[in-house]
């Protein structure tokens, strides 16, 4: 589908009520093919990837943000003929779902929001205090000399010292699909997507009314399940639940859990 210049790459399988999927900051499409296999039979699956990432790849604009990408999925979503979907996102791709159902809460059936945000770092920050801290020029200097893999390489260990445990997976060949998967990323398109989530906060700017389901892992950072915790509060027809045995990608760490958690919450559509 082409919007804005912009050819977004998305994988369909399966027939009856759209289920969409939607993938986490500098991954891919790829990061849901247990929930693909799980689901298919039943419901009509929607992967794709988010602009800037995958093989939907970059785009000539500056900058990006939340509302870009929340936009860039309702052109998907209308050119598909998707009605009132259930869309699940995890990490960013939660942050995308938050706003797009805040922004459409007639086109969305029910929202799963996998150990994701509303402020990135998860911390009570405002943004001025965050630009204190890290300001963009060298927030921009800084990121562009990492490059995407050399700041997940680093980020690995610096949240095992944090937790006390690895954080985006249990999984060692997990942590690897990740690395190879950011290591597609150019290094422009790594930096205008981490100031689309560090400039985003949905904190005061949400106004979810659909059925929601929040997950989080048991070995997620804490600042997130505090998060996720408060999302939860905050919407009034929602639940939240914690899955054992799994990191920040908790639907790869452990994906039977996570599928029966989903399959039981939109069971009846």
């Amino acid at each position: 589908m082409e919007t804005d210049n912009l050819e977004i790459n998305c994988t369909e399988r399966g027939t009856g009520h759209p289920l969409v999927f939607i993938h986490g900051g500098w991954l891919s499409e790829k990061m849901w093919r247990n929930q693909i296999e799980r689901f298919e039979n039943n419901y009509r699956v929607i992967t794709y990837d988010i602009r800037g990432h995958g093989r939907t790849g970059g785009s000539p604009k500056s900058t990006y943000s939340i509302d870009l990408f929340a936009e860039d999925l309702r052109y998907l979503l209308t050119d598909l003929s998707a009605e009132r979907p259930v869309l699940c996102g995890l990490s960013l791709g939660g942050m995308i779902a938050q706003k797009y159902a805040t922004r459409y809460p007639n086109d969305v059936s029910r929202i799963v929001l996998a150990n994701t945000i509303q402020s990135f770092p998860p911390l009570p920050l405002t943004h001025t205090q965050k630009e204190l801290l890290f300001p963009t020029i060298q927030r921009h200097l800084t990121l562009s000399g990492l490059g995407p893999q050399s700041y997940f390489r680093l980020s690995f260990p610096f949240f095992k010292f944090l937790e006390g445990h690895p954080w985006i997976s249990l999984d060692q060949d997990t942590r690897d699909y990740v690395l190879r998967d950011v290591d597609r990323i150019r290094t422009d398109e790594f930096v205008k997507i981490f100031d689309a989530m560090y400039n985003c906060d949905l904190r005061n700017d949400i106004q979810i009314t659909n059925p929601t389901l929040v997950i989080t892992s048991d070995h997620e950072h804490h600042a997130v399940h505090k998060q996720n915790v408060q999302i939860t509060k905050n919407i009034r027809n929602s639940s939240h639940i914690e899955i054992p045995n799994a990191g920040h990608l908790v639907n790869m760490d452990n994906s039977s859990v996570f599928n029966s958690e989903v399959s039981d919450f939109i069971s009846g559509l």
